[in-house]
């Protein structure tokens, strides 16, 4: 998808740099701002002439509705309110939410005109609504069986399809959907979390909340403290040895060790020098990353699943497809397999966003399936390559 553009309305100079600025540095966040009317606009409602503002930019059917910000509620139709002083982080949660589920009506939208469908027809089901009730978006029912194979062809300049399979790769690994369709190759599509780094951080996280002291977590090169029952985490590792590491499986050999520490002086010294982080937010990526396009071990493809909440992307890492896939799942209740087919996006993709949302406890299975070929039991062969990695960094910590 092309950058969404953003207008902000009836703001201070100030206002809008703050609001600019926080926005332009959201990783993978693809919102550009502009000047007059954009694909999703912002009003300030306590500026002078906000009425006039309203008048002009209210949205018709079928777009974005626009955000409006006042000291006062308002009840304005096919417009959100917030109140000021802005919660930026909720209100960037709600942009994402909003644009991923417009970029999916668009889809639909291509996928009628290509099949030569009047877009009157579908004009009532593809128009985006807010329910308030159970404060979930509405997805176009024009999107229940939406299929086109994943468009491997589509026309886009070398710099960026480079950039999107670097991405891609970096949070997703490197499975070919083939490898999904093989009936042969069922077994290498799950893993085990507890055999990962990513187990070994959710159990520090659990040890953490029930010990209530600091929790360290070293080995491999790896030196991070878990803190405040869980909820946050120092690390002294950059991502991109954490992101090497997560690929370990550490089941015939212990890698990474975690223990409870005592709350002392000293540690917060060391921790003060340390920027501080949620741990669901590494934890999203530690999980993705030793996902690798595989399914937890016992979760079929097949499973009817949907969210029981949206992931705050504000504070994570927004892979590539990440935001299209939470809206499907937050929206429709759909099977882990379908998505793939529906969203036109990578199998891999979707395997790890689902790992990451399994991992923060956000699914709901609305008809869990028993797997039909996994494992017999959760061990796995190691290569001998990866025993002498996994040796040699033993010798590191």
């Amino acid at each position: 998808m092309k950058k969404t553009t953003i207008a902000l309305l009836g703001f201070s100079e100030r206002a809008q740099s703050i609001l600019g600025l926080y926005l332009s540095r959201r990783k993978m966040a693809k919102y550009t701002l502009v000047e007059g009317v954009g694909t999703l606009n912002i009003i300030d409602f306590d500026c002078v002439n906000a009425e006039q503002l309203w008048e002009k930019h209210k949205t018709g059917a079928g777009e974005i509705p626009t955000i409006v910000v006042s000291m006062q509620e308002l009840q304005l139709e096919n417009a959100l309110w917030f109140k000021k002083p802005l919660n930026l982080e909720l209100l960037t949660e709600t942009i994402d939410r909003l644009v991923a589920e417009y970029q999916l009506s668009q889809l639909a939208k291509q996928d009628n005109a290509t099949a030569g469908l009047d877009p009157e027809e579908t004009a009532e089901n593809t128009q985006p609504k807010a329910d308030l009730s159970e404060q979930r978006l509405f997805i176009s029912q024009s999107l229940q069986g939406y299929s086109q194979s994943y468009r491997k062809n589509q026309v886009k300049h070398s710099s960026d399809a480079y950039e999107e399979k670097r991405s891609l790769q970096w949070f997703y690994g490197m499975r070919d959907d083939e490898d999904y369709l093989d009936s042969s190759k069922s077994d290498e599509l799950y893993y085990q979390p507890a055999n990962y780094l990513q187990g070994v951080f959710m159990q520090a996280q659990q040890l953490a909340k029930s010990q209530g002291q600091p929790v360290l977590i070293n080995g491999g090169g790896v030196n991070m403290v878990i803190t405040d029952l869980g909820t946050r985490v120092y690390s002294e590792t950059k991502d991109t040895l954490l992101h090497k590491v997560s690929f370990i499986n550490t089941e015939e050999q212990s890698l990474f060790i975690a223990k409870a520490v005592e709350q002392h002086s000293f540690l917060e010294q060391r921790l003060s020098r340390l920027t501080r982080r949620a741990s669901s937010e590494l934890l999203w990526s530690l999980s993705m990353w030793s996902s690798k396009g595989r399914l937890p071990l016992n979760i079929s493809g097949e499973s009817i699943i949907q969210l029981k909440r949206w992931p705050n992307f504000t504070r994570k890492d927004l892979s590539p497809h990440a935001m299209e896939i939470a809206a499907l799942w937050f929206n429709q209740k759909v099977s882990i397999n379908e998505t793939a087919a529906i969203l036109a996006v990578p199998y891999r993709a979707v395997y790890s966003v689902f790992s990451a949302c399994y991992a923060l406890d956000l699914i709901e299975f609305i008809d869990e399936v028993e797997p039909k070929n996994q494992l017999s039991s959760s061990k796995q062969k190691v290569s001998l390559p990866k025993r002498i990695f996994r040796a040699l960094f033993n010798k590191l910590s």
